[in-house]
């Protein structure tokens, strides 16, 4: 979260990214927005990112853009720690690799330097080794690290290893089901898992399938809409999901939406804007200008 704004500033984004034709309603706190919209660690839609340099705000850590990458890089007050040491990219993974100590989603990252840097170290290291958060390595779906683990299960988190979409992984999960959590499990998107938990519905743990962007799990959702969470499905970027929402308005959590990366295109801007508009969305508008900012310039068409 950025440091207050000041009131100019305020209103220059404000402008920047709400459509011209809206007038904010009554009591619209545009600092809480703005605030929202800097949250960098949470949107990495390009062109969101690409706007928040050009204001000099802080873009996503995550995002794996070498022009956003090296933005941080110039700008480390910017940096989220935490979500930066999940960036895969080259640049990114040099600086990472240099730091004394780690967040937790640096052993979580897959990229294969910094799965050998762990291993490395594990090996020829007691201490470092004895530090290394096995909890978030365990999520790892990199092939030095599944297999690692294999041959060590022992170290294996079975709640983070739930949500491990390597093949491998998932298939000891399948044949250790006692191993299995279903809040984790029921967010792994790969297909044998998600196949596996529309064998055992009563062990699904909904909201968490909500926003599984698997086809298959999104196929079963919207042919039972009774199980959907909707907070959850609001922010599920597979293209049926996104096509579902736009179809099913009234059900739409405008508020988790914004962060919805499947939305950001032009003619779905175009197509919410038609929804909006609507008297009885007025107010919900402000809850996704994220996905209108682009409509009148969008590099997408």
């Amino acid at each position: 979260m950025l440091p207050y704004l000041p009131t100019d500033l305020v209103h220059i984004i404000i402008g920047f990214v709400l459509p011209l034709q809206y007038t904010p309603r009554p009591g619209f706190d545009r600092k809480w927005y703005v605030e929202h919209l800097t949250r960098g660690s949470f949107n990495t839609n390009p062109r969101v990112v690409r706007d928040l340099m050009a204001l000099q705000l802080a873009p996503s850590s995550r995002s794996t853009e070498e022009s956003v990458v090296e933005y941080l890089l110039t700008h480390p007050d910017f940096i989220d720690w935490y979500w930066f040491s999940s960036n895969t990219n080259e640049r990114a993974v040099d600086v990472l690799l240099t730091r004394p100590d780690h967040d937790m989603l640096f052993y979580e990252n897959p990229h294969p330097r910094i799965v050998a840097s762990i291993l490395d170290r594990a090996q020829s290291d007691t201490i470092y080794m004895e530090s290394i958060d096995w909890r978030y390595f365990s999520a790892n779906p990199n092939d030095a690290a599944v297999s690692y683990l294999l041959s060590h299960p022992e170290l294996i988190d079975a709640r983070k290893w739930s949500s491990n979409t390597h093949p491998d992984a998932v298939t000891y999960l399948l044949n250790h089901p006692d191993m299995i959590h279903w809040m984790e499990f029921s967010a792994n998107t790969n297909d044998a898992a998600v196949e596996y938990a529309l064998q055992n519905l009563a062990c699904i743990h909904w909201c968490m399938f909500s926003e599984n962007t698997n086809s298959l799990a999104v196929s079963y959702l919207i042919q039972h809409p009774e199980h959907i969470d909707w907070c959850a499905f609001s922010q599920n970027a597979n293209e049926m999901a996104i096509e579902f929402l736009l179809q099913h308005p009234d059900e739409v959590q405008w508020f988790w939406l914004m962060e919805n990366p499947g939305l950001f295109k032009a003619e779905r801007n175009r197509r919410l804007e038609s929804i909006l508009f609507q008297d009885k969305y007025d107010a919900k508008i402000e809850h996704v200008f994220l996905a209108l900012w682009t409509t009148t310039n969008d590099d997408s068409r």
